[in-house]
Order: C-alpha cells, then sequence, then structure tokens
C-alpha cells in the first residue's frame, strides 16, 4: 500500500525496489514515479509477472521496452503491444511474433501503423482480421473490403466503423447477411446512432427472419409507427412482449 501511494519520494521507491515480495515489487514497477534504472533492473526479473507490470508501464525507458519484445514469456510480449508508447519498430517486430496472441494485441492497438495493418489483415486468423477490422486506424477502403470477408464473425466486426463513418451502402448488405449474428450487430450498434439511416436499418430488422432479432428490436425506445404496427402483428409472442412493455 505504501509502494502505490501517489506522493511516494523516490528514494522510498528506490528502498522498495529492492525489495524480495513480488507483491511490491509489482507496486513499484507500476508507479509513474519510478526511476528508469529500477524499471531497467526489475525488466530482469525472474519472475514474469514482475515484468510484465513493466512492460505496461508507460513511463518505462525506450531502450528497455525495445529489449522486452524479445523476453521468453508471451504475456510479457503480448503486454508490451498493447503499451501507448511502442514505436512502430516494437510494433513491427511483434506483428510477427510466433504467438498469436501477441499479434493480436498489436492488431488491436490503434497506434499501429497503417501498413502493419494491412498485412494483418491478410492473417489466415478470423480472430486477428476481426482485430484489424475493428482498430480505429484502419483506412476505411481496407474496413470496406473486410466487410465481404468469408467469415461472419470478421464481417461483424466492421458494423460499428461502418456507422460511424455513415457507410450505409455496404450496411445495407449486412443487414441481410446470411449470417443471424452480423445481422444482431447491425441491430445492436444501429440503436446507439440518431442517424435517419440508421433508423431505417432498424426497421428493416423488424421484419428480420429471426425472432430473437425482432424482439431486440422491439425492446428499443423511439420506435416509429410503421415499425411499431408491423411489431404489433409479429406471430411471435417473445417479440410482443417486450414491445408491450415498451
Amino acid at each position: 500500500m505504501v509502494a502505490k501511494h501517489a506522493n511516494m519520494p523516490v528514494a522510498a521507491l528506490e528502498y522498495l525496489g529492492g525489495h524480495g515480495k513480488f507483491t511490491i515489487l509489482k507496486a513499484v514497477a507500476k508507479h509513474p514515479s519510478t526511476p528508469p534504472a529500477i524499471l531497467e533492473r526489475l525488466a530482469s526479473h525472474k519472475q514474469h509477472t514482475v515484468v510484465v507490470v513493466v512492460a505496461k508501464n508507460l513511463e518505462t525507458p525506450l531502450a528497455t521496452l525495445e529489449r522486452l519484445a524479445a523476453h521468453p514469456h508471451a504475456a510479457v510480449r503480448s503486454t508490451l503491444a498493447s503499451n501507448q508508447t511502442v514505436t512502430p519498430t516494437i510494433l513491427k517486430t511483434l506483428s510477427r511474433d510466433k504467438d498469436e496472441s501477441v499479434r493480436l494485441v498489436v492488431a488491436d492497438n490503434h497506434q499501429c501503423p497503417t501498413a502493419l495493418l494491412k498485412r494483418l489483415a491478410l492473417d489466415q486468423s478470423v480472430w486477428m482480421r476481426g482485430c484489424v477490422a475493428a482498430n480505429l486506424n484502419l483506412p476505411l477502403e481496407l474496413v470496406r473490403k473486410l466487410t465481404r470477408d468469408p467469415e461472419a464473425g470478421v464481417r461483424g466486426w466492421t458494423i460499428s466503423r461502418l456507422l460511424d463513418e455513415k457507410q450505409y451502402d455496404l450496411l445495407e448488405l449486412l443487414v441481410r447477411d446470411p449470417d443471424r449474428d452480423v445481422r444482431n450487430q447491425v441491430a445492436i450498434y444501429a440503436a446507439f446512432s440518431s442517424d435517419l439511416k440508421a433508423v431505417q436499418l432498424i426497421a428493416q430488422l423488424a421484419t428480420d427472419p429471426d425472432a430473437r432479432i425482432r424482439e431486440r428490436i422491439a425492446s428499443y425506445d423511439d420506435l416509429d409507427t410503421v415499425t411499431l404496427e408491423q411489431l404489433l402483428k409479429d406471430p411471435d409472442p417473445e417479440v410482443r412482449i417486450p414491445l408491450a412493455y415498451n
């Protein structure tokens, strides 16, 4: 608790940084005022959970972060990939990591350079392409391309960005996607937009073949009269019940 205190003097952190208890060392490694020399020393600790905290610290020196990119434990490299202070060079190294979990975090990092995202968008892993599709740094033309991905999970990851960018030509296609989960994702994200086109997407989903999606739409506020009347005539009582509560 002392090591976590915001007003810890540097001298006290230096003293506690030589303590043997892992919980204390992790608290020191996390502290924003811990001197670079101590972070450098803790980065070589035998216990990887201590090193993970060093990799996460935004104040860890660049030279130390570069060294951690070659750490033998994947948890350290994965945490490093999420650090918003890492350089494009470090991310490039980690994007070729042998462990997929590390590469996934690179794809999820919004500091990831466009060139790396373009390469990761071609990865065979569905999870990888999904993370790339959700990255706010991905160019719009690649987002549009991923809406035609053969895997439904990847198509679903593009929906939030498509709504933000008002790409309604592709959203119209996804409303009719053969995969129920993709259409459900459109229903979820469209509810957060007050744009007229988004409201029209919700109206289309009120006639979706899947009753669970119609049930979701029936629970939304501010439905227009046409949509309400459509749902009132729904043959499934599980759809009409949330409508009655609405």
